[in-house]
């Protein structure tokens, strides 16, 4: 049971920062409840009154991970202006998905989650990235020159690309967004 006098919502939200956090240095899978309990500074039965499940708890992340992901390319077509340069375009969009390691961290543990089990996390997985490969379609409606039919014709790939120069940077690897702009214009 939830103690008394504290925020449902506060709790909710330490919990799920305290989950990121564990799930960012030992994965999902290496992550127990009792370790987020801990971590969060509650009882194990306080988090098992927000969240009865581990898979609740890592789909509400996963949730508002995507949600976030969601809403940069949301920002990133609403900063596009008819004609934008294709490279202008992609090189915006890449940075503003990779320029946050805590991010990326937390978006690899996500990706190892779903390799690990086939069922909600998988499902909310395409459906985000169906809908990520729409925007991504959209986005090249407004640009033109060299690469802007080739980048409309490969989104799919765009973002197994970009989860490539991610890890390499998490790495510490020199692979550049240069280098992934070269492949989307050829």
């Amino acid at each position: 049971m939830a103690k008394r006098g504290l925020d449902p919502d506060v709790t909710r939200e330490n919990i799920r920062l305290a989950a990121a956090q564990l799930f960012m240095s030992n994965g999902v899978h290496a992550s127990s409840l009792a370790d987020i309990a801990l971590a969060a500074g509650l009882s194990k039965g306080t988090l098992y009154y927000h969240y009865p499940t581990k898979e609740n708890l890592v789909l509400e992340i996963a949730q508002a991970h995507f949600t976030s992901i969601t809403e940069d390319m949301y920002r990133w077509i609403d900063l596009l202006r008819e004609n934008t340069n294709a490279r202008d375009a992609i090189e915006a969009l890449s940075m503003a998905l990779i320029q946050e390691p805590d991010r990326l961290y937390l978006h690899f543990a996500l990706l190892t989650e779903t390799m690990r089990e086939n069922g909600a996390l998988s499902s909310l997985l395409q459906t985000k990235q169906k809908e990520w490969s729409v925007l991504l379609e959209v986005g090249a409606l407004k640009m033109t020159g060299p690469g802007a039919k080739r980048f409309s014709q490969y989104c799919g790939l765009y973002f197994s690309l970009l989860d490539g120069v991610a890890l390499h940077r998490l790495l510490g690897e020199t692979l550049s967004i240069e280098q992934l702009i070269e492949l989307m214009m050829e």
